[in-house]
């Protein structure tokens, strides 16, 4: 005999197989929060649901989840930052290595990396506004 597994606000979860009673033989033993009456076919959207008190099957809509928060955008000093690490920095070093060496290529270096300099600055400019310097965003 089959039994229907129920949550404790009555939501269908599984379907399992009676136990036979050792006690009182051609009878099954019924896990609490369960019924043997089978529930109704999925419908998309919506869970099944037993009411215990009707001994009835229904249907409750399932509610929506609300869209996971946005991560929020990093502040625009952590992006400079970051770009000057990973684009200018080495740049600079290239630059620093050619001048101490006296290379005449330490001109071109440098000149590549003012223009990578002004380029992070023109793809994240400083806040116009004072309050939003000090936080740190945009």
């Amino acid at each position: 005999m089959k039994y229907y597994s129920l949550s404790n606000n009555g939501l269908f979860e599984f379907e399992g197989e009676c136990q036979p009673n050792p006690r009182v033989p051609g009878e099954y033993l019924l896990p609490a929060h369960s019924t043997v009456i089978p529930p109704p076919d999925e419908k998309q959207g919506f869970d099944r649901f037993f009411d215990r008190k009707m001994e009835v099957w229904g249907y409750q809509a399932i509610p929506d989840l609300p869209d996971p928060p946005k991560e929020p955008e990093p502040p625009w000093d952590n992006l400079r930052r970051s770009a000057y690490f990973s684009e200018s920095d080495p740049l600079l070093y290239e630059y620093l290595f050619d001048s101490e060496r006296k290379d005449k290529t330490a001109e071109v270096s440098k000149e590549a990396w003012l223009e990578k300099v002004k380029e992070i600055k023109e793809r994240y400019p400083k806040p116009s506004n004072s309050n939003d310097l000090i936080k740190g965003v945009r």
